[in-house]
């Protein structure tokens, strides 16, 4: 949610998933990154992050491994 226009922001739409139909996410201590599992035209799961800076979603795992539960250190 945009807190400044009280409007929500889809930051990914998962087209296979698989998994109950959510996204498993997890916030930066800072709040400005959003690490999240999606799955990939493979099956298999990759983790992106969202920056609110920049409004912009970056996949950081090769999505050759079925990476499903982003943590945020």
């Amino acid at each position: 949610m945009d807190l400044a226009t009280r409007k929500q922001v889809q930051v990914a739409q998962d087209t296979y998933q698989m998994r109950n139909g959510d996204i498993a996410g997890a916030w930066s201590p800072d709040s400005k990154w959003l690490a999240y599992s999606k799955v990939q035209p493979n099956e298999l799961s990759a983790i992106s992050l969202y920056s609110l800076a920049e409004a912009k979603s970056t996949q950081i795992t090769d999505g050759m491994s079925d990476a499903v539960n982003p943590r945020v250190r």
